[in-house]
């Protein structure tokens, strides 16, 4: 998300004025209480010309401010309470303002080490790719250095 308009909304005084990814999402879903995938908050843009969408995500987890979440396109306040938010990211806390870390409950789970990648290479993405490009065994060696 690099625009705060992506979660609050275009104002309508726009051409091509929308409402929020929000609103959208609770209007495609018919539902009031979606689960909302958010992918990569860490890499939202952070005080761009277009705002801060940092603040505006805070505006959203924060439970005492969510219940009546402005869209700037539908100009009502909307509840967002019952919505279950899961956030991803791929660094935590250092490239992530600290007062959203505090709206998050951060769940760390670890990626493959070293040796997991080489066997996925070796078993899957290596054979496969040998396959999709017709090159043969003996043409390419893959060593384990």
């Amino acid at each position: 998300m690099s625009d705060t308009a992506e979660i609050k909304g275009h104002r309508r005084t726009y051409v091509g004025a929308l409402p929020g990814k929000l609103i959208q999402c609770l209007k495609k879903t018919g539902s009031m209480n979606p689960v909302v995938l958010i992918d990569e908050v860490d890499k939202m843009s952070m005080h761009s010309i277009h705002g801060d969408p940092a603040s505006a995500l805070l505006e959203v987890l924060d439970p005492e401010q969510n219940t009546s979440f402005l869209d700037h396109y539908m100009d009502v306040p909307v509840d967002l309470s019952k919505v279950l938010f899961i956030c991803t990211a791929n660094q935590i806390p250092a490239s992530f303002p600290v007062a959203l870390a505090d709206r998050m409950e951060i769940i760390d789970v670890s990626g493959y080490v070293t040796e997991e990648k080489m066997e996925i290479a070796k078993r899957y993405l290596i054979p496969s790719t040998r396959k999709l490009t017709g090159i043969a065994e003996e043409q390419v060696v893959v060593d384990d250095d």
